[in-house]
């Protein structure tokens, strides 16, 4: 992938600290490993001297394999970490400056302690929360999708608020329409459910997103059945929308 005009101007400018402001997805990783690249390419800095810190491991694993690639053996020489690993780092390493240093920060937190972690707010849940029975594993993905978007409790409340409102439409408009669904009949549950499914997805799909840039999961629902309905024409087959209703009920 190429770089732009502003991009490059940022990857070249060596005068100071300097600050790129951008979104996910506008290739802030790309931009810092050619920016890595530029630097060795035309100064006398060692590998060994340039740090890198991102949020999360697969961004880590993202720029390892972006400076390897672009910088070669010299990439693998460069200090790539997450910022809660590098700062536990130092304070494991410089220990002896802290007066009541009584906690264990030699390492990142693991899976493991991540899923006690989780596990016990669960049992402290009550019974009736819809979170006492989740999935632990499902639950530190949304805290780390969370944590990579850069989103407060109150976007997350606002997401969850509208997830309802249309989990409650979908309940009540879609569901009747699923029972007109015939195992391996694709005219028919074409016409009588999936087509009718679609018109009324369509309805509710603006483009406006909730916050950030997270949308309505209506949206989405309504994108890969679009999708699916093409594919199933395409083949006259009804398992790209069997495939559909089993993702997402």
């Amino acid at each position: 992938m190429g770089l732009n005009q502003k991009q490059r101007e940022a990857v070249e400018y060596l005068d100071g600290p300097l600050l790129v402001l951008a979104g996910p997805g506008t290739g802030k990783t790309q931009l810092l490993s050619e920016k890595v690249a530029y630097i060795l390419r035309n100064t006398d800095t060692n590998p060994e001297n340039i740090l890198c810190l991102t949020f999360t491991e697969s961004g880590v694993t993202n720029m390892k394999e972006r400076l390897k690639t672009i910088a070669g053996n010299d990439g693998l020489k460069i200090k790539v970490g997450t910022y809660h690993a590098f700062g536990s780092e130092i304070l494991a390493q410089y220990r002896n400056y802290s007066e009541k240093y009584d906690r264990k920060l030699d390492a990142a937190i693991d899976e493991v302690a991540q899923y006690k972690i989780i596990k016990n707010i669960q049992e402290h849940l009550p019974g009736t929360d819809i979170l006492h029975g989740d999935n632990i594993r499902d639950i530190i993905n949304v805290i780390s999708s969370a944590k990579s978007a850069s989103l407060k409790p109150s976007d997350l409340k606002s997401i969850a608020e509208q997830n309802m409102s249309d989990s409650q439409v979908l309940s009540e408009t879609i569901s009747p329409l699923l029972k007109n669904i015939v195992p391996r009949a694709y005219k028919e549950s074409y016409e009588k459910a999936y087509l009718p499914i679609y018109e009324i997805l369509k309805d509710y799909t603006n483009t406006g997103v909730i916050t950030k840039n997270i949308e309505r999961i209506i949206g989405g629902l309504a994108r890969d059945l679009k999708n699916a309905i093409i594919e199933a024409e395409s083949s006259q087959k009804i398992t790209p929308l069997t495939n559909w209703k089993e993702r997402y009920f």
